[in-house]
């Protein structure tokens, strides 16, 4: 059999499956062997259990690194950044963030990002859509229950979408940023953040 190349609409499928043309490009050329679990193109909503709204405010102007720093008196306490929060997000800064409602639901179970973005009528390709800002990430930890792991999708530094993984411990919060989808399940009782209402 003849061995041929992939015309244009091919290579679009392909590269929104993998994660660009660079690599696809990559893949083809033989540089870069991508073995991942298969993504599905819709994903059935995961199951969970709602929780309450919290009210944001507008916030005109937020600047990552001055508000997230290590420290455990102020208004947000926190412990630790992972490197790849340190890199992406600290240099953020997000202008004109519009007044939102913020909800944490809790996972039923074991759940992958493509099943947690289906419950906000997105997916792999469309995550932008899932989006939280930092600032209200800030925000809501002011009075967030500390008993509780949160998770949530955040627009990075660069204009990539990244999962932040929330939780408190030994007196402050601890925050991780994780590629998205990285093909490991967020576990049961995470809760999920996600916006019911921006104005």
């Amino acid at each position: 059999m003849a061995k041929r190349g992939l015309n244009d609409e091919e290579l679009r499928a392909l590269a929104k499956e993998v994660g660009g043309t660079r690599v696809v490009r990559r893949i083809l050329a033989g540089t870069t062997l991508v073995v991942t679990k298969p993504l599905q193109k819709t994903s059935r909503p995961a199951r969970m259990t709602q929780g309450k709204p919290v009210l944001l405010p507008a916030i005109p102007r937020f600047v990552t690194e001055e508000a997230f720093r290590v420290r455990s008196n102020g208004e947000v306490p926190i412990r630790r950044f992972g490197k790849k929060f340190r890199e992406r997000f600290l240099p953020l800064v997000e202008r004109k963030v519009p007044a939102a409602a913020l909800r944490g639901d809790k996972l039923a179970k074991d759940s992958s990002d493509g099943s947690i973005l289906a419950t906000v009528g997105a997916d792999i390709a469309t995550r932008k859509r899932a989006r939280v800002f930092l600032a209200h990430v800030f925000e809501f930890l002011k009075t967030a229950d500390t008993t509780c792991w949160y998770m949530c999708y955040a627009v990075d530094a660069y204009g990539l979408v990244g999962a932040l993984d929330i939780d408190y411990m030994k007196g402050g919060w601890g925050i991780e940023a994780i590629d998205v989808p990285d093909g490991d399940e967020w576990p049961a009782d995470f809760h999920f953040l996600h916006y019911c209402f921006t104005t």
